[in-house]
């Protein structure tokens, strides 16, 4: 199953490893900094600084072998709640 995060982007449910809220990476600075890391290594994918409201962290695919390559992660940006992106996981069970 796909998972819908908006600008026409969707990502396979199984390759997502975790959706952070916008308000509670800013409470933590710990979570604050490994999302500026993961910008700063070149892992996001896209950037709607108009309107973020979630990070999504997923898996990125080897396009060669299919394969997902566990050392390499992206990172998304969503003006979709993670509340609405949770239920949306929830329901395509």
């Amino acid at each position: 199953m796909f998972i819908h995060i908006g600008d026409n982007i969707s990502i396979l449910k199984k390759d997502i490893i975790l959706i952070l809220d916008k308000s509670t990476i800013r409470k933590s600075k710990t979570s604050k900094t490994f999302i500026e890391s993961l910008i700063e290594d070149g892992s996001l994918v896209n950037l709607d600084d108009d309107n973020v409201k979630t990070y999504i962290i997923a898996l990125e695919k080897n396009q060669r072998t299919r394969r997902k390559d566990k050392s390499k992660i992206k990172l998304y940006t969503s003006n979709i709640s993670s509340r609405s992106l949770f239920n949306r996981e929830k329901t395509n069970v």
